[in-house]
């Protein structure tokens, strides 16, 4: 499974809700079943890949402001949020997180989906019996990275996202 292909189905299953976060992750299940073995390793993997690569001082730091606070089980929750949002959408919270400002709906209510992460797993559990094996290619940190913040930062760090959370 290639990365175009990840993204297809994120997007398929995100538009086949509605957007809907509850629904997100049954519907990604729906679209992986029938898939090969080595399609949902990848698929998770990739996931895997995505969700370590947006952990980021700064995506959290912008998850931080979007959401009105953010701990660190959110912090996890929100970058698989940012992946339920599609490719244009993730690479600018991880690499531009001050932008999305501009990109999130304000009628946004929770910015924490729970599930999409497990789809892939569920589904290769269901079909091949068993767990799927983990990952231990996929790069991992024990913090962040890039350069810590503090909520005195915030302002400065990200002016977008801090003028629409405090609506200036």
């Amino acid at each position: 499974m290639t990365e175009t292909e990840f993204w297809r189905l994120i997007d398929q299953s995100r538009d086949a809700v509605g957007g809907d976060l509850d629904g997100h992750g049954p519907a990604l299940e729906r679209l992986l079943e029938g898939r090969s073995r080595e399609d949902l390793e990848a698929f998770a993997r990739l996931f895997d890949v995505f969700e370590w690569e947006a952990y980021r001082w700064d995506t959290w730091g912008a998850g931080y402001l979007l959401a009105g606070g953010m701990r660190e089980a959110s912090f996890e929750l929100f970058r698989g949020w940012l992946i339920s949002r599609g490719q244009a959408i993730y690479e600018i919270g991880v690499r531009e997180p001050d932008a999305l400002a501009e990109l999130v709906p304000r009628d946004v209510e929770t910015f924490e989906i729970e599930g999409l992460w497990l789809a892939a797993r569920s589904v290769y559990e269901e079909a091949f019996g068993g767990e799927m094996p983990d990952f231990d290619d996929v790069p991992m940190c024990l913090e962040p990275v890039g350069e810590p913040w503090d909520e005195r930062d915030l302002e400065a760090r990200f002016p977008r996202l801090w003028r629409r959370a405090h609506d200036r």
